[in-house]
């Protein structure tokens, strides 16, 4: 016999007891009490087996609101969340374990979830964008004795147009004045 031992999981679906407000359509808001990652226990005024809802949760002073689906489970009774995209899946998750720990989470923290990407993009450099990187940049000091060069070059270029009337001018300035001529 193999035993295996995994260590709990906040994931779980536990019911937890918190407002949540479908809104079935053509103004019909239905209030639901208790609620989990996997879905609802339906109130009685909820009817049918399923169908699309708009999902809103008021938490800390803002609600926030996603568009999800309805089946209805007949061996738990539930009704389970179908038709949720990563995005609401991954908002829900982060309101549940909000609810489920007690924390209250700082705005950022959540604002940051809501604002998850749709794709999942990854932030690591591949082999060829290193490789192209370090094919542009040349070695350090072959770019400084291009720099200097390139100053050299300028300031030969712009001594006879720009630095010897300049000289000049001070040279003029700076020569002895013959008092006794005035």
């Amino acid at each position: 016999m193999k035993v295996r031992y995994e260590r709990p999981s906040p994931d779980l679906s536990y019911t937890v007891q918190a407002p949540l407000f479908l809104s079935i359509g053509k103004g019909r808001d239905i209030l639901v009490r208790e609620w989990s990652l996997d879905g609802i226990r339906p109130p009685a005024e909820l009817e049918g087996d399923g169908g699309n809802v708009i999902i809103t949760i008021p938490f800390q002073g803002f609600w926030i609101t996603f568009k999800a689906g309805l089946e209805r489970d007949f061996e738990t009774g539930m009704m389970r969340f179908s038709h949720l995209g990563e995005r609401e899946t991954q908002l829900l998750r982060h309101f549940y374990r909000q609810i489920v720990t007690g924390r209250v989470v700082p705005l950022e923290n959540t604002i940051a979830s809501m604002d998850a990407p749709v794709d999942i993009v990854p932030m690591i450099e591949t082999p060829q964008e290193t490789e192209r990187r370090r094919r542009r940049v040349s070695p350090r000091p072959l770019r400084l004795l291009a720099i200097l060069c390139l100053y050299g070059l300028l300031s030969v270029l712009a001594y006879k147009p720009v630095l010897l009337p300049i000289l000049d001018e001070t040279r003029a300035y700076l020569e002895p004045v013959d008092v006794a001529r005035f």
